[in-house]
């Protein structure tokens, strides 16, 4: 969020760059995650099926979030477009944080690594 707000609002080329690469990174970690909390929450078994939901409907919000920008930008310029972004990123951190911590069994997640035991 803060990464668009820096790029709506500044004209600082470095600055516009920098931010620019801080939403690089976040997008190419939230996939990662996304699939490290489904493993965790619903398993190998239910794995593939989970992963196939969160994909159709990661698809379908890229699909109405495109329109919605696209809409916006048309009737109210490139800034409703930054304050779309941020509204989303404000509602994925409120997402994310709905999911009870108890819920992901990190074993499962990540077996990898040595994780305390779940407190089951």
């Amino acid at each position: 969020m803060g990464a668009a707000a820096v790029i709506l609002t500044s004209r600082q080329y470095w600055l516009i760059a920098l931010a620019q690469a801080m939403m690089c990174l976040s997008g190419a970690t939230i996939a990662p995650a996304l699939i490290g909390i489904t493993l965790g929450v619903v398993g190998q078994a239910q794995f593939r099926r989970q992963n196939g939901r969160n994909q159709a409907y990661n698809h379908a919000g890229n699909m109405a979030g495109a329109a919605i920008a696209g809409l916006l930008g048309w009737h109210f310029g490139y800034a409703a477009v930054f304050w779309l972004a941020a509204g989303f990123g404000a509602a994925t951190i409120v997402a994310v944080l709905t999911i009870p911590a108890g819920r992901i069994d990190h074993h499962r997640a990540d077996p990898g690594r040595c994780w305390p035991s779940p407190q089951r």
